[in-house]
């Protein structure tokens, strides 16, 4: 359930852009019942196509480490695209933290605002990209990671490669973030962790042969440093799958 700040910001959201468009343009407060939901009526009124990507909530950023940080690639701002309640919105400035998996934007209409982070309704947050990769919001527990976003590292027709990108802390005097990332195997439907190069051996049995070949003439390293080698491991697995004497 959407809670109060959630809603207070909407409002907040839609007297901003009031002030920002034209000034012949004029909307009715009519029918505008803050019991029911707001979220239908701000879409009704303005357009989701001007004032979705407003919907959410004000964040603190709080940082707690001089030299790194909770948000992907250690960047903050950086402008992209992204698919927000049905629509898709290019150039607005994105940062991810990691830590918290949550998909923050940069106020996009207001400069006074630019520093003032907004937390977006994550659930309704279908992908976005950044830094080079695309996050795509999974709507059901992804193993013991639950569901949240996840980088899509290789799309195939029968395996899908995923990443969960994680950042923990260690303090030794001073906090600092250190990756940990995670890699997902999806094959016909169920995860999958991908631990090893026995993983996808153990997955692809009948294929265990060609895989251990492919392997050994490419040196594929299936850890977290090597993760073009993942790739190319799942890829050649892929076409496996899809060759005509398996279909």
């Amino acid at each position: 359930m959407r809670n109060t700040s959630c809603i207070k910001f909407g409002i907040i959201s839609i007297l901003l852009l009031l002030t920002n468009l034209p000034s012949t343009a004029q909307y009715s407060i009519d029918g505008l019942d803050l019991n029911q939901n707001i979220y239908a009526w701000h879409d009704k009124a303005l357009g989701v196509d001007k004032t979705g990507i407003l919907l959410g909530e004000y964040q603190e950023i709080q940082r707690q480490s001089r030299e790194t940080s909770q948000f992907f690639d250690d960047s903050q701002w950086i402008a992209n695209r992204l698919k927000y309640r049905g629509e898709i919105y290019e150039g607005i400035y994105l940062s991810y933290d990691i830590e918290s998996d949550l998909l923050l934007i940069r106020h996009p209409t207001n400069y006074n605002y630019h520093s003032q982070a907004i937390k977006l309704i994550q659930q309704d947050v279908e992908w976005f990209e950044y830094s080079g990769h695309t996050f795509r919001y999974i709507h059901e527990p992804v193993l013991h990671f639950g569901e949240g976003f996840f980088d899509e590292m290789y799309m195939g027709e029968h395996l899908q490669l995923f990443a969960k990108r994680i950042k923990i802390t260690e303090t030794d005097r001073v906090i600092s973030y250190v990756t940990a990332d995670k890699f997902i195997i999806q094959y016909l439907g169920e995860y999958y962790r991908l631990r090893s190069k026995l993983t996808v051996i153990k997955l692809l049995k009948p294929y265990k042969k060609e895989i251990r070949q492919f392997i050994k003439a490419n040196q594929i390293k299936a850890k977290p440093e090597y993760e073009s080698d993942m790739i190319q491991l799942i890829s050649f697995c892929n076409q496996l799958l899809n060759a005509p004497t398996n279909q």
